[in-house]
């Protein structure tokens, strides 16, 4: 039964599958090398030019966008020269600055001092013109107790009057006497 089985196995693929069929084989593979080359041929006349002008267009495409981004990389290194150029320019302006405003205060903290012991001088100087003032004032107001002191008691000594220029010429005469 199995040699019998396996015989009608392979009738019934004759029957179904033409392809297994050897009466034919040998046209079979000449139509089908032929129909090979043919599908080859398209290929290479319409398909691989599409592909390939395809593949050289997107490698233009890169290549373009390669140099986009040398030229951008190149204008970004020239941007960044001419910002630290103009930052180092500003630090120094900057510098330059304090160092004047520095000075500057100096000067004015000189001249504020300047004026400041020239206004403690006038003042020290006025303060000398008042107390010598001041003693001189006293000295006349001594000179003038004292006058009228000597008057009193030259008029009790004396019982008589003396005018007041006459006293004042005594007074002054004594005190010149003590010195």
């Amino acid at each position: 039964m199995s040699a019998n089985t396996a015989a009608h196995v392979a009738e019934t693929v004759e029957k179904v599958n033409p392809l297994f069929d050897t009466t034919f084989l040998h046209s079979q593979l000449f139509w089908t090398g032929i129909a090979f080359v043919l599908i080859l041929a398209v290929m290479w006349i319409f398909v691989i030019p599409r592909i390939t002008k395809a593949l050289d267009d997107r490698a233009e495409g890169i290549r373009e966008d390669l140099d986009k981004a040398e030229a951008l990389r190149k204008d970004a290194e020239q941007a960044l020269a001419t910002y630290e150029k103009q930052l180092k320019a500003a630090r120094q302006e900057a510098s330059s600055i304090v160092e004047q405003a520095k000075e500057e205060a100096s000067k004015i903290a000189s001249l504020k001092t300047k004026e400041l012991e020239e206004e403690l001088a006038r003042k020290a100087q006025q303060a000398a013109e008042q107390i010598t003032s001041a003693k001189d004032q006293a000295l006349r107001d001594v000179q003038s107790q004292v006058a009228e002191l000597a008057l009193t008691a030259a008029e009790k000594l004396i019982e008589k009057e003396i005018d007041k220029k006459t006293a004042e010429k005594i007074t002054e005469d004594a005190i010149k006497r003590l010195n």
